[in-house]
């Protein structure tokens, strides 16, 4: 986790954090995320794009946060999240754990979501609003709704921490204009 969050701050960094998660911290975040990009100098659909994804992100670090068990690793390793400003626009990077048995589900989400076209990601994206049946964990529909918005593939690695366990780091990249 460490070489990941340095590798992840090589860039112009607007906002990162390391460490344990509650869901006041999570709001917390997203309420300097949204103040840090108001004072940026780009676009407004830029902004919105970034914080969408930003939020997104966030919400599933939540999620798989309050479903797995940390007993066995350092609190203050639980989660990782940087903000910032790179070559083509932005990227947003996220960390945390999940059960090692959720790796091949979201494994074949995301390679799904990767392998899509732009107007397939639309498609989807419209079959799973249209279908009734979301569910936080079924649905994929957050791992969709960024690649739609980003642009970009979806960025992601599972490494194995113990037996129960694997890192999650997931980064999306959103183009920008050049100033």
């Amino acid at each position: 986790m460490d070489n990941y969050y340095r590798k992840i701050q090589s860039e112009a960094i607007i906002m990162s954090y390391k460490g344990a998660a509650t869901a006041s911290l999570l709001n917390s975040m997203i309420d300097v995320a949204q103040t840090r990009l108001s004072l940026l100098t780009e676009q407004g659909q830029v902004k919105k794009r970034v914080f969408s994804i930003l939020v997104e992100l966030l919400q599933n670090i939540y999620h798989h946060f309050q479903d797995t068990s940390y007993l066995s690793m350092q609190e203050d390793d639980a989660i990782i999240f940087v903000l910032a400003r790179d070559p083509n626009g932005y990227h947003v990077s996220t960390g945390n754990y999940v059960s090692n048995s959720e790796v091949p589900r979201l494994q074949a989400k995301l390679d799904t979501v990767n392998q899509a076209t732009a107007d397939e990601l639309r498609a989807r994206y419209q079959q799973v609003l249209n279908n009734g049946t979301l569910t936080q964990k079924s649905a994929g529909l957050g791992f969709l709704d960024m690649a739609r918005k980003s642009g970009n593939k979806l960025e992601y690695e599972f490494k194995p921490y113990d037996h129960q366990f694997s890192f999650f780091s997931l980064t999306v990249h959103i183009t920008a204009p050049q100033p």
